[in-house]
């Protein structure tokens, strides 16, 4: 090999190794430009998982607090059989009431 054929290999081997630097530098801040941004998702969708987890977490409390004084349908049957058994004794007793006291009223 001459010199100027070694130069030459050289000067294209130099010339080679140039583009492959920028090849890789150019990828290199493609791939950091993209693992910059799933950074920014994921701190956004960790901001968004945590606001999510507090509105579950009030929906839960509401839910206990709905739990513990909701009455239940038998309950309610419940309460409303004894209201109408109060009602039916205050009726009756107002129907034996009346007469007698107007039934004493009309003699004074």
């Amino acid at each position: 090999m001459t010199e100027s054929q070694h130069t030459t290999g050289e000067g294209a081997l130099a010339v080679s190794l140039q583009d492959l630097r920028r090849v890789t530098e150019v990828g290199l801040e493609r791939v950091a430009g993209q693992l910059s941004l799933l950074v920014q998702r994921l701190d956004q969708a960790d901001a968004r998982d945590a606001h999510l987890g507090e509105r579950i977490d009030a929906a839960l409390s509401r839910l206990d607090v709905l739990e513990r004084t909701t009455v239940t349908h038998d309950a309610l049957n419940s309460r409303t059989a004894r209201l109408y058994v109060i009602l039916g004794l205050t009726v009756a007793a107002l129907g034996v009431l009346v007469p007698v006291l107007v039934a004493w009223l009309g003699r004074h």
